[in-house]
């Protein structure tokens, strides 16, 4: 048996995304050039400057940070019976809601801790668990 010693590129988001290649077929491309590499990232929608080399979903958050979101249109939401409006961005997927996710948030939470207080109750058990 012989073996060969082989070096390949790839390419590695500077994000700080886990997983860049998520979905690919074959998992993490290797290529036999750095110019391949930062071709093919280029292709599916990396940002490659400077040094640098965003995935398309860094690359998005990392526009939109710089030039602020695309917001679409708003649409009424309703969740565990509260009432809010919810856009999304058309370029790196981030939600906004109105009134803000910090205000609904606990309301929620307020209807949850309810709901363990009834089942508690039915149940017999006096206390939430």
């Amino acid at each position: 048996m012989s073996f060969k010693t082989r070096t390949c590129f790839e390419i590695v988001c500077d994000g700080g995304c886990i997983d860049p290649w998520d979905g690919e077929d074959g998992g993490v491309p290797h290529f036999d050039t750095a110019q391949k590499a930062t071709e093919y990232a280029e292709y599916r929608g990396w940002l490659v400057a400077d040094g640098r080399a965003l995935c398309s979903h860094c690359a998005a958050k990392a526009t939109c940070e710089a030039t602020g979101h695309q917001w679409d249109e708003w649409y009424d939401v309703s969740r565990d019976g509260v009432e809010a409006r919810q856009r999304s961005c058309d370029r790196c997927g981030e939600s906004d809601y109105d009134p803000p996710f910090e205000v609904l948030y606990p309301k929620f939470q307020a209807l949850r801790d309810a709901e363990e207080i009834v089942r508690a109750a039915a149940a017999g058990a006096g206390e939430p668990s």
